[in-house]
């Protein structure tokens, strides 16, 4: 009997703490998504790991910066080696051509899913 009891208040206890996380978690996507975290299929983002483009918004400002500019001797983007490079001395920040990278193919996805997301609305309306 006093079994039953326990492992009854254990279940109200786990359902209560269940629905506490997940009001938490809604509340988050939502406040998430106004400032512009968005996931991958276009709610708020409230979980998993953060992307550089969210940590440091003003480091990936200044590598988009740099990767619009033209090299002068191959007509093309600067590299990822000479941007960080570039980085490194002007704004002393350490950045790795990997780190350059990664945050461009952030800024490039982010803007695929973008346009993804219109598509859609477009095609449900």
């Amino acid at each position: 009997m006093i079994r039953q009891v326990l492992g009854v208040i254990s279940q109200f206890e786990k359902s209560n703490l269940v629905q506490k996380l997940r009001v938490a978690r809604e509340r988050k996507s939502k406040l998430n998504k106004s400032k512009g975290i968005i996931a991958r299929n276009g709610t708020g983002k409230c979980a998993g790991k953060k992307r550089l483009s969210e940590t440091n918004p003003e480091l990936t400002k200044i590598v988009v910066g740099y990767r619009k500019m033209i090299d002068t001797k191959r007509k093309k983007p600067l590299s990822f080696r000479t941007i960080s490079s570039r980085i490194t001395k002007d704004h002393d920040l350490n950045v790795s051509h990997n780190t350059v990278q990664r945050i461009l193919d952030d800024v490039v996805l982010m803007k695929k899913e973008e346009r993804n997301r219109k598509r859609r609305k477009t095609l449900k309306s």
